[in-house]
C-alpha cells in the first residue's frame, strides 16, 4: 500500500479544480459571446470584446510560430500553417468590425 502524502493530494486537487474552473469559465464565455452576436443591442460590445481577445492572443501565436511549437487542438504543425495564422489575425479583426466599418477605416 502506498502512503498518502496529504500535501501532495491537496496540491493536485487545487490544481485540478483551478484547471477545471478555467476550462468551464472559458466555455461559458464562448457561449455568451456567440449569443451576444445574435442580438443587435449587444453586437457592438461583443465584437469589440472579440477584437480585444484576438489582440491578446496574437503574442501567443507569434511565440508558437517563432519557436516552431505545435498549435493547440491537434492542428497541423507544418510551418506554413503556423505562420499563416499570423496573417489572418488582421483579417479577423476587420471582419469583426463589420463590412460597413471596414470601408470607413
Amino acid at each position: 500500500m502506498v502512503e498518502e502524502n496529504p500535501e501532495l493530494v491537496q496540491t493536485i486537487s487545487v490544481r485540478h479544480l483551478a484547471s477545471y474552473l478555467g476550462i468551464e469559465s472559458e466555455s461559458l464565455s464562448r457561449i455568451r459571446r456567440k449569443i451576444g452576436l445574435l442580438f443587435p443591442e449587444t453586437q457592438f460590445w461583443v465584437a469589440w470584446g472579440l477584437i480585444l481577445l484576438l489582440i491578446a492572443i496574437f503574442p501567443a501565436n507569434i511565440n508558437v510560430a517563432i519557436n516552431n511549437l505545435p498549435p493547440p487542438g491537434g492542428l497541423p504543425t507544418k510551418p506554413w500553417y503556423v505562420w499563416s495564422r499570423l496573417f489572418f489575425h488582421p483579417l479577423y479583426i476587420l471582419w469583426r468590425r463589420g463590412p460597413e466599418q471596414c470601408l470607413h477605416l
